[in-house]
């Protein structure tokens, strides 16, 4: 039916002015297509390295990895300098979805399904599907990887109102320990888990940053943390290491999941030790800066520690770049079977 009414208008809007014409095509795609608001990158991929620059960077993994890079440096042409950055339109229904990748219907259905299973307030309908569907990146790896997490303690950094923490007990972890640094944020996910009977034997929760070292540091309302934010709506945030934090507590790490604003480098140089010692599976948000994108990989490969490597989008939009994480699991944990074509091992 559009085609035919834009083949039907098109010659009749030819022979009024150009500016006219054009200003009507424009509102009468507007009006039939199907338009989303999205964000523009939050950096530009292209400054830090080109495109076969990065994928040489990460070749050692997988075929899927390797498309994603591409696809978010197709993305990256959108690219818009930080002081003009805003949004940008899109008709969604004109870009091929990526194949594998979930539908905007297909995750509101499981959203709100989540939110009634566990009795979420009002300010979790927005909840992203990075938790609810894709439990971080657990649900794409190999089942043996899943079973791992049994009986061991996860690390839940960047905690939010708790609904990575919620999907983390389907893998019956020993306890799941979450780091979630705002007050008022701390609050709501507290709530969560009295709403749902959730005792501090299951989860604790705690009120603290994860870095590279112990100090405190300033951060916004917006989530972010800084060293010399001076702004009157910042708040002081005692900060830890995960190797003195799981050392303290005597903790058998099978999980660190972080997605801490642009800190993720900090927190893994803070958590080598435990890394190393306990070989945990790592799930780390890493869309937030180059020093993420490129420096996490880049550093748990000097670890020598033996393990695989990937990355996914962890998003149901055709664009967005945003949730994408670098997941890593021991390369001994890999199936028998698809060792041939898994990731190289660091």
């Amino acid at each position: 039916m559009k085609q035919l009414l834009i083949k039907l208008i098109y010659p009749l809007l030819d022979k009024l002015p150009e500016n006219w014409a054009t200003n009507i095509k424009i509102i009468g795609c507007v009006l039939t297509g199907r338009w989303r608001m999205q964000p523009f990158l939050l950096f530009d991929y292209n400054s830090v390295k080109n495109e076969s620059e990065a994928l040489a960077f990460f070749a050692d993994m997988d075929g899927e990895s390797l498309a994603e890079i591409r696809r978010i440096y197709a993305n990256a042409d959108l690219y818009v300098a930080e002081g003009r950055r805003s949004f940008f339109f899109y008709n969604w229904g004109a870009v091929e979805h990526p194949a594998g990748r979930p539908t905007k219907k297909e995750t509101a259905a499981v959203r709100k399904a989540f939110c009634a299973a566990y009795h979420l307030p009002s300010c979790c309908r927005r909840l992203e599907p990075a938790s609810f569907f894709f439990h971080h990146g657990l649900k794409m790896l190999p089942t043996t990887v899943q079973a791992y997490l049994r009986d061991k303690d996860v690390i839940d950094a960047g905690a939010c109102w708790g609904d990575s923490t919620l999907v983390f007990r389907e893998y019956l972890p020993r306890r799941i320990y979450a780091f979630e640094p705002l007050p008022k944020t701390a609050a709501i996910m507290a709530n969560i888990l009295a709403r749902n009977k959730i005792t501090a034997a299951e989860v604790q929760l705690e009120q603290l940053g994860l870095g590279e070292s112990t100090a405190t540091m300033m951060m916004s309302e917006a989530r972010q943390l800084s060293a010399n934010h001076e702004s009157a709506d910042d708040i002081a945030v005692p900060m830890t290491t995960v190797d003195e934090y799981a050392t303290k507590n005597h903790l058998q790490v099978g999980l660190i999941k972080a997605d801490v604003e642009g800190m993720a480098l900090d927190l893994v140089k803070g958590a080598a030790g435990t890394i190393l010692r306990d070989r945990p599976i790592l799930s780390i948000a890493i869309y937030h800066s180059a020093e993420e994108f490129f420096g996490v990989y880049e550093y748990l490969r000097s670890l020598d520690a033996n393990y695989r490597f990937l990355i996914r989008a962890l998003s149901d939009s055709v664009l967005c770049e945003g949730e994408t994480v670098l997941l890593a699991y021991p390369a001994e944990l890999a199936p028998a079977e698809k060792k041939a074509s898994a990731t190289a091992p660091c």
